[in-house]
């Protein structure tokens, strides 16, 4: 049943967009320098491999990837930088490798990949820049994670026995916010809510796009204004009778 593969589509994709990045990762920041240079053959490999997983630490407290949001940002900047070209699109359903450096700025990362890691050898080391309104910072993950949950119920086709249609999973964790859902296929958005407006990060089949999504409503939880009045927000507990499998 469509319904069925589609919850599946959906677990997948909440658990791709959930990866978090290895601690194992090199980190060049452009705010200090390595000593390591000063150092032995020795204590400089030492001092390498403290540094490195320092910066690694500090990163993922500058730039968490809370709910998937920093992967999906660096895997639709990468994807816009080169024009879907150099296996980039193929990337956005894929978990990314590590990163050979990343260096941050004021208004943003830019995060670089070895030659061969993503793209194919002819495109070298590949690289792109993420602005944080898009990958957002600590400060936009504080809070508790909440979830709301929606039903699509319009009799229109593949609809269930019981009138549903389609399902929607809003996830919010302080500004940040993931929206998980399927009708006839799978759908997906996330990005850093700005009052009732959001620059959302396309999931799913769609993926690699960003689009200006609006609420109208204050509530983190609450669905964009492009699902019209028949998805209608239900418990839980009625939500997970038909769509268990589609948490976001």
């Amino acid at each position: 049943m469509t319904f069925v593969r589609s919850r599946l589509r959906i677990a997948a994709l909440a658990a791709t967009a959930a990866l978090a990045f290895p601690l194992g990762a090199a980190v060049h920041w452009t705010d200090g320098a390595s000593a390591a240079g000063q150092l032995g053959p020795s204590a400089a490999a030492a001092s390498s491999a403290i540094s490195s997983a320092d910066a690694t630490r500090r990163s993922r407290a500058r730039v968490p990837n809370t709910l998937g949001i920093r992967e999906a940002a660096i895997k639709q900047r990468l994807y816009e930088t080169y024009a879907g070209d150099c296996n980039t699109g193929e990337q956005l359903y894929k978990p990314l490798p590590d990163p050979s450096a990343q260096t941050f700025s004021k208004k943003g990362f830019t995060v670089s990949y070895p030659q061969y890691s993503i793209g194919y050898g002819a495109c070298g080391e590949m690289s792109a820049y993420v602005p944080y309104r898009l990958s957002g910072k600590a400060k936009d993950s504080r809070g508790k994670l909440q979830r709301g949950y929606y039903i699509l119920r319009n009799g229109e086709p593949y609809c269930l026995p019981d009138g549903n249609c389609g399902f929607m999973c809003v996830a919010a964790k302080g500004r940040v916010v993931r929206i998980l859902g399927g009708v006839t296929g799978d759908f997906g958005y996330i990005g850093v809510r700005r009052g009732k407006a959001m620059r959302a990060i396309t999931l799913g089949s769609g993926a690699g796009q960003v689009k200006r999504l609006t609420f109208a409503k204050k509530s983190m939880t609450a669905k964009p204004d492009i699902f019209d009045k028949h998805w209608k927000r239900v418990s839980r507990a009625e939500y997970a009778e038909d769509f268990s499998g589609a948490e976001c």
